[in-house]
């Protein structure tokens, strides 16, 4: 299984679900298919919920990322030095919501969504 099929079984895990109605969340095909009551079905593209930070939590949640307080690694003194801010510094982020930023960072940086994927993992 891929990083990224692995992350959206995770999400579904997790128990991320866009809307109230919808009951039934799977993932399908390399994307996630949600139906209602009324017959409705939507897909939903890993483009779109790799931007949800509604389905960040969802992976956080089903990999017991923590829910506390977890300091980013920020480069402040240029290529190759890093530097763990704590948090008197303002970068108080949750685990889950740290690893989204990070992998979101990696895919602008110019890795694909499964390497991104993978180097959060």
């Amino acid at each position: 299984m891929t990083a990224t099929q692995q992350w959206l079984r995770d999400m579904v895990a997790g128990g991320w679900n866009p809307k109230p109605l919808y009951y039934n969340v799977s993932y399908d095909n390399g994307r996630i298919r949600c139906s209602g009551d009324d017959h409705d079905i939507e897909y939903y593209t890993l483009e779109k919920l790799l931007l949800d930070p509604k389905a960040w939590k969802a992976v956080g949640k089903k990999r017991g990322w923590k829910e506390e307080f977890f300091y980013q690694n920020v480069n402040v003194f240029g290529e190759g030095e890093e530097y763990w801010f704590g948090s008197d510094c303002g970068n108080e982020l949750p685990q889950w919501r740290a690893k989204m930023h990070t992998a979101i960072d990696y895919i602008q940086d110019g890795l694909s969504i499964e390497e991104s994927l993978q180097a959060i993992s």
